[in-house]
C-alpha cells in the first residue's frame, strides 16, 4: 500500500508540474499548507506588522497635507492600526490558519484604504487631488505578501480597487478627466502587483511539488539500495545500516 500511494503521488506531482497553473493535487494540499506554514508564517507576521507601521507612518504626511482634519486623522488611522496589529498578533499565536493569515494584510488594506479616502474627502486641502495618487501603495502592499493562493488575491484586489475608485470618484466630484488620468497610472500598478502575487504563489507551488517529488525519489532509491530485488526482503546493506544505528544508540560516548 505505501508503495502504491507513493507511486500515485509521484504521478500526480509530475502531472501538476506539467500544467501551466501548477495546481496542488487535492491529496497533497494538507501537506502543502503544513510545508508553507513552516516556511512563511513568521514572514507573514513580519510583513503584516511592517505594513501596519508603514500605514501609521503615513499619518505624518497626512498631517502636513490634511492639516485641517488632524483630530479625525489621528482617531481613525491610529485606532485602526492598533486594532489590526492586535488581530495580527492574536492570529499568529492562537489562530494559525495559514490560508486565512495569508489574506490578513490584503483584507485589512480594504478597511485602511476606505478610512484613508474617507479622511481625504473630509479635507479642504488644495493638495487633495494630487495626494490621492498615494493610494497606489495600497494595492502593491496587498499583493506583495500573498504566498499561498492566487485566486483570493484577485478578490481582495478587486475590493481594494472598488474602494479606491469610489474614493477617487467622490474626491474628484465625479470628474471624468481626473478619473481617467488616475486610471492611466493606477491600472498598470494593479497589473504589476497582481503579477507579483501570481509569481510568488506559482513559485511556492513549484518548490513544494519539486521538493516532495525529490523526497519520494530519494526514499525509492534508499529502498532499492536496502532491498533484494528478487525476494523483496532486506539485504545485507540494510542489516549493516541497522546494526550501525543500534551501535550508535547504545554507545555511551
Amino acid at each position: 500500500m505505501p508503495h502504491d500511494y507513493e507511486k500515485e503521488s509521484r504521478s500526480l506531482i509530475q502531472e501538476a508540474l506539467q500544467e501551466p497553473l501548477v495546481r496542488i493535487p487535492a491529496p497533497l494540499k494538507p501537506a502543502y499548507y503544513a510545508h508553507q506554514k513552516q516556511l512563511t508564517l513568521k514572514y507573514l507576521l513580519q510583513v503584516n506588522l511592517f505594513a501596519q507601521l508603514a500605514y501609521a507612518s503615513y499619518t505624518l504626511a497626512d498631517i502636513v497635507v490634511l492639516n485641517d482634519i488632524l483630530t479625525l486623522l489621528i482617531l481613525t488611522k491610529i485606532s485602526y492600526t492598533l486594532l489590526i496589529v492586535m488581530v495580527t498578533i492574536w492570529m499568529y499565536h492562537s489562530y494559525r490558519n495559514l490560508p486565512v493569515f495569508d489574506l490578513l494584510l490584503p483584507t485589512s488594506i480594504i478597511g485602511a484604504s476606505a478610512i484613508w479616502f474617507f479622511n481625504l474627502n473630509q479635507s479642504e486641502s488644495a493638495s487633495v487631488l494630487i495626494y490621492q495618487y498615494a493610494s497606489l501603495v495600497f494595492i502593491v502592499l496587498a499583493n506583495l505578501c500573498i504566498q499561498i493562493r492566487f485566486w483570493p488575491s484577485l478578490i481582495t484586489s478587486g475590493l481594494i480597487t472598488l474602494v479606491i475608485y469610489l474614493g477617487v470618484y467622490f474626491n474628484t466630484h465625479a470628474d471624468p478627466y481626473q478619473i481617467f488620468l488616475f486610471s492611466l497610472i493606477y491600472l498598470p500598478v494593479l497589473t504589476f502587483s497582481l503579477y507579483i502575487s501570481w509569481n510568488s504563489t506559482l513559485k511556492s507551488r513549484i518548490v513544494f511539488l519539486q521538493y516532495t517529488l525529490n523526497e519520494y525519489n530519494r526514499q525509492a532509491f534508499e529502498n532499492m539500495a536496502h532491498t533484494d530485488s528478487l525476494t523483496g526482503l532486506n539485504n545485507r546493506r540494510c542489516f549493516e545500516y541497522l546494526a550501525q544505528q543500534l551501535v550508535q544508540q547504545t554507545d555511551p560516548d
